[in-house]
């Protein structure tokens, strides 16, 4: 089924599949649609009890090894970060696994690495987050998955809350193996096998790149043949420059979102969930922004002045393999000593959420300072990401670094 499908889709009609493609983007019928998450966001900003939260959602990177160099890894280049020798020990995670149910009661973790089946305690970790009751998103390559390890998930794990997510970044060898190593593109596929053969709800993301951008239709086909809950697509981030030829064909982007959005109507047991762009992503593109104001009621947030514009993650944490916490991963991603809400090995739990009030990224963001309230855009993105604005301008109030609109701004400032 999946070879039959060629790649005439890029030869649609570029401004029909933006216009899918923001449909999809703002659609009111996916479980976490946009203008839902706007519309949260913009009335928690008026909940002034944030300083009193505590986490409810945790993303742990639980290792540091793995057994792939992927092309478009995070840690491509710095192959000192695949060393394991400063992570948490069995004892240091188990005790935090334990805690972040009895001091933070936390409802639910994303798990992530490196690749977790690296971890000889895996298994004792989310025994320990499942007796709590703790609903578990697993992120693996799917490579290590044999019948047995799928067969001790099952043990564990709830299919009626948790979900294993693998990585499949091609829909043939050909193209897998040039993005994630050679005859290892079986493994991950037979890995997707022995966890649906257990009944264990699996997830599919792709990462598209250059490599793999002709094949995405593809890959979705392909899960679809293997009974996947859900297909997602998510952002490529360059963290190297070495990597900047994998950056994919922006038209060819959303003439991929569109054919795939046509497919779900047909195969609509196999949910896609678009993650490929932010607010600043759809802004920065000209051609975008002919059809943006169609989906947007200005009318509806015009209001939001003398507000706090930060991104809300008031309630939820990032952990890092060697324990220190950040209030979300983008911050980790600002390589500075002081973006670390604590160190889980040096510190209490609690000790460490406390440290929040003075960390950078947990102040109000006011909307009078911000830079970005010259764009008429702003009472919908609110400025965007303070942590890629921090990571790109070393300015707290800068607009979001990807947002091409914020950076004419700067521009202009600096003039």
């Amino acid at each position: 089924m999946v070879s039959e499908i060629s790649t005439n889709w890029l030869k649609r009609d570029l401004e029909d599949s933006i216009k899918k493609t923001l449909d999809k983007f703002f659609s009111e019928d996916k479980p976490e649609s946009a203008l839902t998450d706007f519309s949260k966001q913009i009335n928690s900003y008026a909940d002034n009890d944030h300083l009193n939260y505590y986490p409810w959602s945790v993303t742990w990177q639980i290792g540091s090894e793995c057994n792939l160099r992927c092309r478009h890894c995070f840690f491509c280049g710095k192959e000192h970060l695949f060393n394991s020798q400063n992570d948490l020990t069995s004892a240091q995670a188990i005790e935090l696994a334990d805690l972040l149910k009895d001091e933070f009661s936390i409802v639910s973790i994303t798990i992530t690495g490196g690749e977790p089946f690296l971890r000889e305690d895996l298994f004792e970790i989310l025994k320990r987050l499942k007796s709590r009751n703790i609903g578990i998103y697993l992120h693996t390559n799917g490579t290590l998955v044999t019948p047995q390890i799928a067969s001790k998930l099952k043990e564990i794990l709830n299919p009626e809350i948790d979900t294993v997510q693998v990585s499949l970044d091609g829909a043939s060898e050909e193209i897998y193996s040039r993005i994630r190593g050679s005859n290892i593109f079986d493994k991950a596929c037979n890995g997707i096998k022995n966890l649906i053969e257990q009944e264990i709800p699996v997830a599919v993301n792709c990462t598209p790149t250059s490599i793999n951008l002709h094949e995405l239709p593809l890959l979705y086909q392909l899960c679809c043949d293997l009974k996947i809950k859900k297909f997602s697509l998510s952002r490529f981030f360059t963290t190297d420059k070495k990597q900047e030829y994998l950056i994919p064909d922006t038209d060819n982007l959303f003439k991929s979102v569109a054919e795939i959005t046509d497919m779900e109507r047909k195969n609509p047991s196999t949910y896609f969930r678009l993650n490929l762009f932010r607010f600043p992503h759809l802004v920065s593109n000209e051609k975008v922004r002919k059809f943006l104001d169609n989906y947007i009621d200005f009318e509806a947030y015009k209001d939001i002045r003398d507000q706090n514009m930060h991104c809300n993650n008031y309630k939820t944490i990032y952990i890092n393999p060697d324990g220190k916490i950040y209030l979300c991963y983008l911050a980790k991603g600002n390589n500075d000593e002081n973006m670390p809400v604590g160190d889980f090995k040096k510190e209490s739990l609690i000790d460490v959420w406390n440290n929040r009030y003075k960390n950078i990224f947990f102040q109000k963001r006011n909307s009078d300072k911000l830079i970005c309230k010259k764009c008429k855009y702003f009472c919908i993105c609110k400025g965007g990401c303070p942590a890629l604005a921090f990571g790109k301008y070393g300015d707290f109030y800068a607009p979001d670094g990807e947002c091409l609109y914020g950076k004419e701004l700067m521009t202009e400032l600096k003039d």
